[in-house]
């Protein structure tokens, strides 16, 4: 496969990694599917706040897969 095909494939792995972390912060704090999208600024920023808790997170990738997501 070329360059360009692996570097898509991991970029959309991550997305939905980024998607699947969003979807399960909006089920542990029971926030309501019709508030997760499209995601309110303050939806956004506690996700933040709760992703980058996790010292090993990948928040730029999070977030990336997110705002993809939303706009």
């Amino acid at each position: 496969a070329s360059i360009a095909t692996c570097v898509s494939l991991r970029d959309a792995a991550s997305y939905g990694a980024g998607l699947r972390k969003f979807h399960r912060f909006c089920d542990i704090f029971s926030v309501p599917e019709s508030n997760c999208l499209p995601v309110s600024f303050e939806l956004l920023h506690s996700f933040t706040l709760w992703v980058v808790a996790d010292p090993n997170s990948v928040a730029q990738k999070y977030l990336s897969a997110v705002r993809m997501w939303h706009i």
